[in-house]
């Protein structure tokens, strides 16, 4: 039986978890407040955004650009074609703004396109930061035929003139012919291969490495028909102040001896002499310019070497190089026999009879030199100076030589003869 004096028992009750507001969840509290930095990284993200969209926003750009060939056979020659590609890209201002058509590289590939008619793909490629968008033409139309050359000299075209109370003097090109290669028909047409060289306001010489340029005989620049070799040429002007000049030899400096057996047959300096300015005294006294030296020790075969003029900074040279060969050669032997001899000086009244024996006469020389000589040029003599009086004397053989040549032995090395007259 249940008291009803008892109170009714009633069962727990089970409580609902508070929900939190979302601003108070744990990822929005210390100490990591990782929500905040989370927003943070957002709204950075969506500030740049902004400015790179409004401020740097992407367009794109036409460049003309030069069409290059590739792998063609070194035997063939590719006639006129398209020699430029106009290229679109896409990028930022500022990318755009540093590009340039250098950057960018169109070209076709030859490999194993042959003689006679064919349609290439034109390919470009450009840098990273931008993106392609078009480029035009994407083929070309190419004809090909067997390559002809030719050597033509290079005329250097002179622009403007020097500052005043200064002169020019002749332009020296290196080189001074330039080979083309193209097809047969374009090498008829050539008229000019030349470089422009603008000395305006000049008061030193001028020294450039200078594009060159091919026009035909109408005056139509046709350099793009032509592999060139080289495509550059090193100019140089002298330009001098309007003072005295004198033309001076060059006298080269060569040091060292040959390799045994050998020997310096002839020496040849281009140019020769050289115009130097100056002070008037200081031209006087100056009767040649010397090189620097020119080493030629060991060797057995002629040499050629580009050297710089030694000369005081107060003067001014047409040419501050020359180029000097050195003829080296081996040493050879030749054998001449000679029945004349030639008296000299021989006082006046007195008189002899020469003997006439032969003589044996022993040169050596360069090969060239040895090869170029007879026995004519050789002359046998006898020096009568200081006999004054009739008698027999005994006297040493002489013998006159042609240039480049030494003697080995002469026999015999005497010969006795007898003068007569006198009082």
């Amino acid at each position: 039986m249940v008291d009803a004096n008892i109170p009714e028992q009633k069962a727990p009750e089970k409580k609902t978890p508070e929900k939190k507001n979302w601003w108070k969840k744990d990822w929005w509290q210390a100490p990591g407040f990782t929500g905040y930095k989370i927003g943070s990284v957002i709204i950075a993200l969506l500030i740049w955004g902004f400015v790179v969209v409004t401020q740097n926003p992407l367009s794109d750009t036409m460049f003309t650009v030069p069409l290059e060939v590739r792998n063609l056979d070194s035997e063939l020659t590719m006639l006129e074609t398209t020699n430029q590609v106009q290229v679109r890209v896409q990028g930022t201002n500022a990318e755009l703004a540093n590009l340039s058509s250098g950057d960018i590289i169109a070209y076709v590939d030859m490999t194993g396109v042959q003689e006679g008619s064919a349609t290439v793909e034109v390919k470009v490629e450009v840098p990273d930061n931008v993106q392609l968008v078009s480029f035009t033409p994407t083929s070309i139309a190419v004809e090909l035929e067997i390559a002809a050359s030719g050597s033509f000299p290079l005329e250097v075209r002179i622009s403007g003139n020097p500052a005043e109370n200064y002169t020019l003097l002749e332009p020296v090109p290196s080189p001074s012919e330039i080979t083309l290669v193209g097809a047969a028909d374009y090498l008829d047409e050539v008229g000019t291969v030349f470089v422009s060289a603008d000395v305006s306001g000049l008061t030193q010489n001028y020294h450039q490495n200078l594009q060159i340029a091919v026009l035909d005989t109408h005056g139509n620049n046709i350099t793009s028909h032509f592999l060139l070799s080289p495509s550059t040429a090193t100019v140089i002007i002298p330009v001098v102040y309007d003072m005295p000049e004198k033309s001076v030899a060059v006298d080269p400096s060569v040091v060292g001896e040959p390799a045994e057996g050998y020997e310096i047959s002839r020496i040849v300096v281009e140019p020769a002499t050289v115009s130097a300015f100056g002070d008037l005294e200081l031209l006087n006294s100056l009767h040649y310019l010397e090189t620097e030296p020119i080493d030629i020790s060991g060797l057995d075969d002629t040499y050629t070497q580009e050297v710089e003029i030694i000369h005081s900074s107060e003067l001014t040279l047409s040419a501050e190089s020359v180029t000097v060969v050195v003829q080296i050669e081996p040493v050879s032997r030749a054998t001449f026999t000679r029945n004349v001899i030639h008296a000299q000086n021989l006082a006046s009244g007195l008189s002899c009879d020469l003997p006439t024996q032969t003589m044996e006469v022993v040169v050596s020389g360069p090969e060239t030199d040895l090869e170029a000589i007879t026995a004519n040029d050789i002359v046998p003599y006898l020096d009568f100076s200081g006999i004054d009086s009739a008698g027999e004397y005994t006297l040493p053989l002489r013998v006159t030589l042609p240039a480049n040549i030494s003697l080995v032995s002469l026999s015999p090395q005497q010969v006795t003869v007898t003068v007569t007259g006198g009082v």
